[in-house]
């Protein structure tokens, strides 16, 4: 399984920003993301969105695949380089993420 970042900022591809498992924190990591404020992005998962998670009404992370096919675009508040951070290790209902 290969996550990914998705998002206007890399015309949406399903393979061009990957996420790597950090084996130390146990979560996915990409570090030197370039990201646009004002733009919106998703987590993707093996080159498609049949499984891709995005933020809820209140800014949870949230599956949002099929069949769902829910969840809000992720916001990108701030322009810069980032580290971005996929935790998928509670379980669902309590995915996180953090753009530091």
């Amino acid at each position: 399984v290969k996550f990914f970042i998705s998002g206007d900022d890399n015309g949406w591809s399903t393979s061009a920003t990957p996420l790597n498992y950090n084996a130390t924190t146990g979560k996915l990591e990409a570090a030197n993301v370039a990201l646009t404020a004002g733009k919106t992005f998703v987590f993707t998962c093996n080159g498609g969105y049949d499984i891709s998670y995005k933020v809820d009404a209140s800014g949870n992370l949230v599956f949002a695949g099929a069949p769902v096919w829910g969840g809000i675009n992720i916001p990108v508040t701030k322009t810069g380089v980032f580290t971005v951070t996929l935790d998928l290790s509670a379980g669902d209902g309590n995915y996180t993420y953090t753009i530091k």
